[in-house]
């Protein structure tokens, strides 16, 4: 009736029973005995729970009806953040060094099928870091999607691993060294299990077949190509020593 009172005016029940507030002859507001408050719901499950089937739940305002951000939980139990603005939408996390966790199983990033997902720090795109587990052969820390055990993992200090059906395919060392088929690579590029086929820094094969293989500085006439028979293939001329014309056999 519009008088002051100078003490605590309280609005409710004595008892174990609830308070409704309701509009224009329907209930809009519930507060039940226990203290849990509901909008749009009678029998709310915690202590502040708003139920709308069809549309957001909850529209925080920057300018009315302009700039906001409605927030829904979905039929599937989802929650879709929408801005006003759809363009270039941005969720920021502040503070120093924040950190976005599951409580248990895999964390997922993703957009629709047709579309890129792209991580940027501020304004610069490859300063981007991404940080993950250690992984394996078996379980790679980057693999994809219904394909856990093909991707990229860290194989020792400095060291990626490439595996594919889990079992690791390529091997890059601290040295820069590639190796297929072999985690040990003996030159910038190592194929086979024990480095049979080697190339250098030069680009020059080092090892074929397991035979170490030397090539000459420069083209040379009358080269020919010779094995020590102790494995090792170098290229000589003929008229050197221990390389005759008539040491040369041959059918025309």
């Amino acid at each position: 009736d519009g008088n002051s009172f100078g003490t605590l005016a309280t609005i409710g029940t004595n008892d174990n029973q609830s308070l409704a507030f309701e509009t224009n002859g329907a209930e809009k507001m519930r507060i039940l005995a226990n203290g849990n408050v509901g909008i749009g719901t009678t029998s709310p499950d915690s202590k502040f729970d708003i139920l709308d089937a069809s549309n957001p739940q909850i529209r925080l305002t920057h300018t009315d009806g302009s700039v906001y951000t409605d927030l829904q939980t979905t039929s599937s139990g989802n929650l879709n953040i929408t801005p006003s603005n759809p363009t270039n939408p941005n969720l920021t996390i502040k503070g120093n060094n924040p950190r976005l966790f599951g409580e248990s199983g895999n964390l997922t990033l993703g957009v629709a099928s047709t579309q890129a997902l792209r991580l940027r720090s501020f304004s610069v795109e490859p300063l981007f870091p991404v940080k993950g587990v250690l992984g394996s052969a078996s379980a790679p820390s980057f693999s994809f999607f219904t394909d856990d055990d093909t991707g990229l993992f860290r194989a020792n200090t400095d060291a990626l691993g490439f595996t594919t059906a889990g079992t690791e395919r390529v091997r890059i060392d601290a040295s820069g060294n590639v190796g297929i088929g072999t985690t040990s690579p003996s030159s910038l590029l190592s194929v086979g299990a024990s480095s049979q086929f080697q190339v250098n820094s030069s680009g020059d094969i080092v090892r074929i077949k397991n035979l170490n293989y030397l090539w000459p500085s420069s083209h040379t006439t009358n080269g020919v190509l010779t094995n020590n028979g102790s494995g090792t293939l170098t290229w000589g001329t003929i008229g050197s020593s221990g390389i005759t014309a008539d040491s040369l056999n041959y059918t025309e």
